[in-house]
């Protein structure tokens, strides 16, 4: 009930200004061209790629604005715009800060813009639950933006991704321990897939996190081609360098029973997006 009492003074306050914001800008949110999201597990490394995806010039990426319960209350195009962008302008303030870590490209446009082509929101694992309990709100999406959506899906070590929800269970609304982890995690698959499906191929852009973080500036170079836009060599570069060369090994933070590694590697069997991993694989 107090996240129903927050949600709805959350909208209450944002009409308002959005509708007040959104006519303010409403010539520079005339040139968007297509709006972007993300879809995944918590800590997949969803805020990295929509912070380096914010820096660039012709990008407005928020950051956990929450964008689809905007569109379940039915604000319109320009105010979700408004929303996104004052978002993205508080975040770049705040140097794009994701729990313990900054997200701030130098000399770069996070939080401006030279000329607005996309905006969007990165919400991976939020999006997904939204989408899980509501399944119509893609559709609505679609009738709200009315431009081509651009679906970012960052998929991660699923051991890693598990570790970390367990550690971090009462956030997640579910009981402790790993099996209920492990079946949160999946009960997020299943979602993903169908989300997934409800998508035109041209509408998703996959990418692994192990390999993002490999070649930062080749991955960010096809996603931006993806959502639109053309990536400098200078841009490209100052991304890159704030990019750690090793993802965070949180599948060692707890402790693995042999019988729940088996299961969760069987169970990725299921899933065209985790079908390559397997237990070995760095992370």
């Amino acid at each position: 009930m107090k996240g129903i009492t927050r949600t709805i003074f959350q909208l209450a306050a944002d009409w308002p200004s959005s509708l007040l914001g959104g006519l303010r800008h409403l010539n520079e949110f005339q040139e968007v061209a297509s709006y972007c999201f993300f879809i995944g597990h918590p800590r997949s490394g969803h805020s990295i790629v929509g912070g380096l995806l914010d820096a660039h010039p012709e990008v407005t990426i928020a950051h956990e604005q929450g964008a689809l319960m905007y569109v379940h209350a039915r604000f319109s195009r320009f105010q979700l715009f408004y929303l996104l962008m004052r978002n993205a302008m508080r975040s770049a303030a705040e140097s794009r800060r994701s729990g313990n870590y900054l997200y701030e490209v130098p000399g770069q446009w996070q939080g401006r813009s030279r000329s607005l082509r996309v905006v969007g929101d990165k919400l991976g694992g939020g999006a997904v639950l939204r989408l899980q309990r509501r399944p119509y709100l893609l559709k609505r999406l679609r009738e709200t933006v009315r431009m081509p959506l651009r679906c970012i899906h960052v998929v991660r070590h699923p051991l890693d991704n598990i570790a970390t929800i367990c550690r971090k269970a009462d956030s997640h609304g579910i009981a402790p321990g790993l099996d209920s982890s492990i079946e949160y995690y999946f009960r997020l698959c299943e979602t993903v897939s169908r989300i997934r499906t409800d998508l035109g191929k041209e509408e998703v852009f996959e990418m692994r996190h192990e390999a993002f973080v490999d070649h930062p500036g080749h991955f960010l170079e096809r996603l931006c081609r993806f959502i639109g836009v053309e990536a400098e060599p200078d841009y490209l570069s100052a991304c890159a360098s704030i990019v750690r060369p090793t993802p965070h090994r949180s599948r060692k933070t707890i402790s693995w029973p042999r019988e729940s590694i088996d299961r969760v590697m069987d169970r990725c069997r299921e899933y065209s997006f985790l079908n390559a991993y397997s237990e070995g694989d760095p992370g």
